[in-house]
C-alpha cells in the first residue's frame, strides 16, 4: 500500500535506479511511467477508501452524512471520541495533497506553500464577528450590506470571504452574497474553538516569520529550550523574555484570551 513508508522508500529507490543515465534500454521509460501511474492509482484508492470510511463513521451516529452547507452541526461534530473519523480524514487529506502535488506544475505547488494566507482571513472573520452578523441572515447577505454591519470596506471584505468560501468556510450562495455554513459556525464568538483559532492566527504566527533566523543564529540554532522557540525570537525584539507561558503571564489581555480556549 502506498501509504506505507517502507514501500514508498522502495518505490523511490527503484525509480532512481532505473532512471540512471547508465540505462539505455528504451523499456526503462515505460517502466518509469508504470511506476508513476501505479503510485497515482494507489493515491486514488486511498482517497476513495478513506472518504468512505469517514462517511461510515458519520452514518454510525446519525445515519446522515454532512456536507459544508448545513447551517447546523452534525451530532458527531461535538462527540468526544472521533479517533476513527480523524484517522480517515487525515489519510484523505494526505492523499489529496499528494495527488495535487503530483499532478500540478511544481512551480504552482511550491508557490502555493509560500502564499498560504488563510490564517489572516480567519483573523478578519473572527475579529469582525462576521459569522455572528450572518446569523440573522440564513439565506445570505450581500457583502456590501455585510460590510456596513461589521465596519469593513466592502470590496476587501468580499475578497476575504471569497477566499474562505473557496476553502469551505462560509458559502457564497450567489455572486457577492455570503451565508454561514457548518464550518463558519466555528467562527461564532460563542465558540471556544474560535478563541483558539484567533489566538493562533493573531499571536503565534509572528514566530513563523523568523523560523529561519531561529534556526541559523548562533544563540538559537542548537537550542530546543522553550525560551528559544521561534515565537520568542520574534518577541525578543519587543523586549519580552522567557518562554511562551511567561509571555502569557505578563500580559493581562493575552491571559484572558488564552483562558477562553
Amino acid at each position: 500500500m502506498l501509504s506505507s513508508p517502507s514501500l514508498s522508500r522502495r518505490l523511490a529507490v527503484s525509480t532512481l535506479a532505473i532512471s540512471s543515465p547508465h540505462h539505455s534500454d528504451p523499456r526503462v521509460g515505460d517502466l518509469l511511467s508504470s511506476y508513476a501511474e501505479a503510485q497515482l492509482e494507489a493515491l486514488l484508492e486511498i482517497t476513495n477508501t478513506s472518504a468512505r470510511q469517514a462517511i461510515a463513521e458519520y452514518k454510525k451516529v446519525d445515519n446522515d452524512v454532512p456536507t459544508i452547507h448545513p447551517k447546523g452541526y452534525h451530532p458527531l461534530d461535538s462527540a468526544t471520541d472521533t479517533v476513527a473519523l480523524k484517522k480517515a480524514t487525515r489519510l484523505l487529506q494526505g492523499s489529496c495533497h499528494q495527488l495535487c502535488a503530483s499532478l500540478a506544475p511544481p512551480q504552482q505547488t511550491f508557490h502555493s506553500l509560500a502564499k498560504n494566507f488563510e490564517f489572516a482571513c480567519v483573523r478578519v472573520a473572527i475579529r469582525a464577528k462576521i459569522a455572528d452578523a450572518l446569523e440573522s441572515y440564513p439565506e445570505g447577505l450581500h457583502a456590501d450590506e455585510l460590510a456596513k454591519l461589521v465596519s469593513l470596506e466592502k470590496g476587501k471584505l468580499a475578497r476575504v470571504l471569497r477566499l474562505l468560501a473557496s476553502k469551505g468556510c462560509f458559502t457564497e450562495v450567489k455572486p457577492g452574497v455570503f451565508a454561514n455554513n457548518r464550518i463558519s459556525l466555528v467562527a461564532l464568538s460563542t465558540c471556544n474553538a474560535a478563541a483558539l483559532s484567533l489566538f493562533e492566527a493573531q499571536n503565534v504566527t509572528p514566530g513563523a516569520i523568523v523560523l529561519y533566523e531561529s534556526m541559523s543564529e548562533p544563540d538559537w540554532a542548537e537550542s530546543y529550550h522553550p525560551d528559544k522557540a521561534p515565537l520568542m525570537h520574534a518577541l525578543e525584539k519587543k523586549g519580552i523574555k522567557g518562554d511562551f507561558f511567561d509571555w502569557i503571564r505578563q500580559d493581562d489581555e493575552l491571559r484572558d484570551a488564552h483562558s477562553q480556549i
